[in-house]
């Protein structure tokens, strides 16, 4: 038998989503790279009562924990149903302008091929990097333009100068009718926290937060159908080396939230998604820690990824997690440690 050191962090919430984010990016990472170690995280937006129920809650198998209205409330996960939504459909409309930031990253790429297929359109595919590619992204973009949408291959940092790129963009083709938020640094489980230094903070959070709310900034104003965000489970669910990438990402699902609560015009989604298939072969996978293995296990194909897509143009505005298996008892075997 070892000994188990628990950690419970108890704060009033935060006025600043980034806080938030990191302590519940820690929460969700930390017992993957530590088993002897379980975190819990307490946040309360009015000074909670101590007696009998706080420390109860306190010492309850909820990891995450918010103190609201007088009840203590855990996160749990709702099945959705898109045929129930009455929110009102948008979709992909035929001549229409397409932003994708993160355009040449696989999730980018994906997401490319898939909007091609739907309708004759113009699309425009962000990346921070250009020059050092694989030359097989250039062939997928090749395919692409083949399809005979317009197809244009942006270099741009989301976190710089944006808002000229986007100007520039409606300036010649009119506005933007829809984005898709992908841009930002992929998750490797290469960053344990003992080793995490202020420049990878900074690499993680530059096109998932900047970013992020520099794109809100711009278009809350305008007439957008949609922007969707585009992340991982591992926002959710944590993984070894992955304390950076969980915090960064759940930021955007915070943002979403706030859009969705707002007067803001048009369809704001946050989607996290299992492992994806990957649209240049060879392409190096991930490593994903010790429960890295259920996300393989729950691994999308490009059916599901498609079905996906088309099914959330439905969806009312808020965060939704993709993924094939009950999500609830996923995060029980992850707390559990088993």
């Amino acid at each position: 038998n070892k000994s188990v050191l628990r950690i419970s962090l108890i704060s009033q919430r935060a006025p600043n989503d980034v806080y938030r984010s990191i302590f519940r990016g820690l929460v969700v990472s930390i017992p993957h790279e530590f088993s002897n170690i379980s975190m819990k995280w307490f946040e309360y937006l009015s000074q909670p009562r101590i007696g009998e129920s706080f420390f109860r809650a306190l010492h309850s198998a909820e990891n995450i924990l918010s103190f609201e209205g007088g009840r203590y409330l855990g996160p749990k996960f709702v099945k959705q149903n898109p045929e129930g939504e009455s929110a009102g459909s948008v979709g992909l409309r035929s001549g229409g302008n397409y932003l994708i930031t993160g355009g040449l990253g696989n999730v980018g790429l994906l997401l490319a091929q898939l909007v091609v297929k739907e309708k004759k359109l113009n699309l425009f595919l962000l990346s921070r990097d250009i020059l050092n590619k694989d030359p097989r992204v250039f062939e997928v973009i090749d395919q692409l333009k083949s399809s005979g949408c317009y197809v244009e291959v942006i270099q741009a940092d989301v976190t710089q100068n944006i808002e000229f790129v986007l100007s520039d963009i409606e300036k010649r083709f009119g506005p933007l009718q829809g984005v898709f938020h992908c841009a930002g640094r992929p998750g490797k489980a290469q960053h344990r926290i003992h080793n995490i230094t202020r420049s990878d903070g900074d690499e993680f959070f530059d096109s998932k937060i900047s970013g992020s709310e520099r794109l809100v900034n711009y278009f809350k104003n305008k007439n957008l159908d949609f922007c969707f965000f585009i992340s991982s489970t591992t926002a959710i669910l944590g993984g070894m080396g992955d304390a950076l990438y969980s915090s960064a990402n759940i930021f955007e699902k915070y943002l979403i939230e706030r859009m969705a609560s707002s007067s803001i015009t048009g369809k704001w989604l946050a989607l996290d998604f299992d492992y994806l298939p990957r649209v240049i072969p060879d392409q190096a996978s991930p490593n994903l820690g010790n429960f890295g293995a259920s996300l393989f296990e729950n691994a999308l194909t490009e059916a599901d990824f498609s079905e996906v897509i088309e099914s959330v143009f439905s969806f009312a505005s808020g965060a939704y997690v993709i993924s094939k298996t009950d999500l609830n008892k996923r995060v029980e075997r992850i707390k559990s440690n088993t």
